[in-house]
C-alpha cells in the first residue's frame, strides 16, 4: 500500500523551489508514494502553486489559512485536522515557515522531514527567523533534506545531526530540455531579432536574486554589442522596479520580462548564455541545472552552493556576487566567440545529462522517505 506524504509548501513567487516539489509530485511512484498537499490560503503565488500541484497529481487538502503570526493556533489547528483525516504517515514541509508551524507548532507523533533549499536575509527579521529555524526547528525533525553541501554546513552548524541532514541534488529529465526548433518562433514571440544576443534567467524575480546587477552589465555591454538584450522571464516582486531602474539607464529596450512561463524551455531555447547574478546565497540553485540541461554556457554569482551547479571554465564561469563590472567582463568572452557559447554549452548539457539525472534523484528522495518511516516504525515497536 502507498505511504500517504503530506507536504506543506509556502509559495512567495512560482521558482526553483516549486518546481522541484512539482517534479516530486509528478514523478514520484504512485504504487509507494501518495502526495497530499496542504495549501496555503495566503497569496495568488500560492494559488498558483496548488492549481500546478493538483494538475502534477496531488491530491489538494483544506487551505491553510495564514495572514501573519495571529494566525498561528487556526494554522496549526487545520494541519493537526489534516494529518487526521487524510490518514498521513509522514509529514514533509519545504520552507521556513512551513518547518516552523511543523516543528514548534504541530510536530505530529509521526515522521517528519524538513526541507531547506536556501536562506536569503534580507533584513533582521528574516535573520532572526532563519536563526529560528536553524537552532530550534530543524534539530527537532526526524530528518533535513537539502540541495547543496553549503546549505548542509550550515544546517550542521546550527545543531542539526548530521546523519540526519540528506544532500539530494536536484535532478532533471535533461530530455525535456532538448532544443525543439523552436527558437526562431519563441524570439520572435519576444521580439528578439535574429542577430540578437538574449543572456538572462527563467526564474522567480526577486532582489535577492540580483538582476539589477545584470541590466548594469549590459548597458556597460551595449556600446560593443548593439544586440545585447536582457531576457528575465518569471514573476516575483522585483518586475516594476527592474523596469524603472533599465529606464534609469537607458536600456529599457533591451530588456524583455514576458512574465510567468509554464515552460520554461521555450525560454531557454530563445536564449544564449544563461545569467544567474545572485547576491544571496543560493542553496543549489534549479535555474541554472535547467540552463545547463538546455545546452547555455552560465555566468553565475560564486555564491552558496551554486558553484557545485558547474564546472568552472568548461560549463560556465563564476564572479563575484553584487559587481556589475566583474559580472560584464566575465560574460564577454562568450558574447565575443559563438564557438566557446556552443562548446560550453554542450558540456554543460552533457554533464546535467549524466550527473544529474531525475532517476537519480528520485532514488535518494525515495530512499529517504523509506528510512525515516522504517526508523519511526522501529522506534514505536520498542
Amino acid at each position: 500500500m502507498a505511504r500517504r506524504l503530506l507536504y506543506l509548501s509556502r509559495t512567495w513567487a512560482m521558482g526553483g523551489a516549486q518546481t522541484i516539489l512539482l517534479t516530486l509530485i509528478r514523478s514520484l511512484p504512485r504504487s509507494e508514494f501518495e502526495i497530499v498537499l496542504a495549501p496555503f490560503d495566503a497569496g495568488e503565488a500560492d494559488r498558483t502553486f496548488t492549481e500546478a500541484a493538483a494538475a502534477a497529481g496531488a491530491t489538494i487538502a483544506e487551505p491553510v489559512c495564514w495572514r501573519g503570526f495571529r494566525d498561528w493556533q487556526s494554522a496549526t489547528a487545520t494541519l493537526r485536522r489534516i494529518i487526521a483525516t487524510e490518514r498521513i504517515d509522514l509529514v514533509h514541509s519545504h520552507d521556513n515557515l512551513s518547518n516552523t508551524l511543523v516543528g514548534l507548532g504541530v510536530r505530529p507523533r509521526l515522521p517528519a522531514i524538513a526541507t531547506a533549499f536556501g536562506w536569503w536575509e534580507l533584513n533582521a527579521k528574516l535573520k532572526a527567523y532563519y536563526a529560528i529555524e536553524r537552532r530550534l526547528v530543524l534539530p527537532r525533525f526526524d530528518a533535513v533534506y537539502t540541495v547543496s553541501h553549503d546549505m548542509a554546513a550550515k544546517i550542521r552548524r546550527g545543531g542539526t545531526p548530521e546523519a540526519r541532514i540528506a544532500v539530494i541534488h536536484t535532478g532533471l529529465d535533461a530530455a525535456r530540455f532538448a532544443p525543439r526548433g523552436r527558437r526562431a518562433a519563441v524570439r520572435a514571440r519576444l521580439g528578439l531579432g535574429p542577430e540578437a544576443l538574449a543572456v538572462g534567467a527563467v526564474g522567480r524575480v526577486s532582489i535577492e536574486k540580483g538582476h539589477e546587477h545584470l541590466l548594469e552589465a549590459v548597458r556597460r555591454l551595449a556600446p560593443r554589442y548593439p544586440g545585447l538584450t536582457a531576457v528575465l522571464a518569471g514573476t516575483g516582486p522585483d518586475v516594476e522596479r527592474l523596469k524603472q531602474r533599465a529606464a534609469e539607464l537607458g536600456i529599457a529596450d533591451r530588456l524583455v520580462m514576458p512574465g510567468y512561463v509554464a515552460d520554461a524551455t521555450e525560454i531557454l531555447e530563445a536564449l544564449d548564455i544563461a545569467a544567474l547574478p545572485s547576491v544571496l546565497a543560493e542553496g543549489f540553485p534549479t535555474a541554472a541545472m535547467e540552463a545547463q540541461a538546455a545546452g547555455l554556457p552560465i555566468v553565475a554569482s560564486d555564491i552558496g552552493g551554486t558553484r557545485e551547479t558547474l564546472v568552472v571554465g568548461e560549463t560556465g564561469f563564476l564572479c563575484p556576487p553584487g559587481d556589475a563590472a566583474a559580472l560584464a567582463a566575465t560574460l564577454e568572452p562568450l558574447l565575443a566567440d559563438p564557438d566557446l557559447r556552443q562548446r560550453m554549452g554542450a558540456a554543460a548539457r552533457t554533464r546535467i545529462a549524466s550527473d544529474f539525472t531525475l532517476a537519480g534523484m528520485l532514488q535518494e528522495m525515495g530512499g529517504l522517505y523509506d528510512r525515516v518511516l522504517a526508523t519511526s516504525a522501529q522506534a514505536r515497536r520498542r
